[in-house]
């Protein structure tokens, strides 16, 4: 497309396409090693298209306001619009899609990184919560490395050593 005579060019712009288009051919294999490897979503894809994705939509308006580019603007907007896409698929959890061994796993331990800014792995406790009064059997249950006992003896074992190791 960068070759029609009548796109609006710059030095940089078939160099930009080429980075584009090898970055997000990269990314479908690292999502698929990421998927099979980690109970959470790729963190560095999802910042990856939170960063590009804004940016993108400048570069597509600037692409629609010329008159005759209008075929390089509609294919970078759909290139958006699959990127777009991509985040939102990349932000979902993958509960769906685990093991039987990893379906009991924390909301906290599965979600990305918007889901760790948000809360929004804490919504499902409170929309229950709202509907009726909480007991304990309704919480998440504790990993076992947040129990009191166990922070109890690594505290005291700090302690006891000088002051977390600052004194002796």
């Amino acid at each position: 497309m960068y070759a029609l005579p009548a796109t609006p060019k710059t030095r940089l712009s078939l160099a930009s396409a080429a980075i584009l288009l090898s970055l997000s051919l990269a990314f479908i294999p690292l999502s698929a090693l990421e998927h099979t490897r980690c109970i959470q979503p790729s963190a560095t894809l999802e910042l990856y298209f939170t960063v590009t994705i804004p940016l993108g939509v400048i570069q597509c308006d600037t692409l629609w306001r010329f008159h005759n580019s209008r075929i390089v603007a509609a294919v970078f907007t759909a290139m958006l619009g699959v990127r777009l896409l991509a985040l939102l698929a990349e932000a979902q959890g993958k509960r769906r899609g685990f093991r039987s061994s990893y379906k009991e796993a924390l909301p906290e331990c599965t979600g990305g990184i918007f889901s760790m800014l948000t809360l929004f792995w804490v919504f499902p406790l409170l929309r229950k919560g709202y509907a009726i009064s909480l007991s304990l059997r309704d919480l998440y249950p504790l990993q076992a490395e947040m129990a009191s006992r166990t922070l109890l003896n690594s505290v005291g074992s700090k302690w006891t050593n000088g002051l977390f190791g600052l004194f002796k």
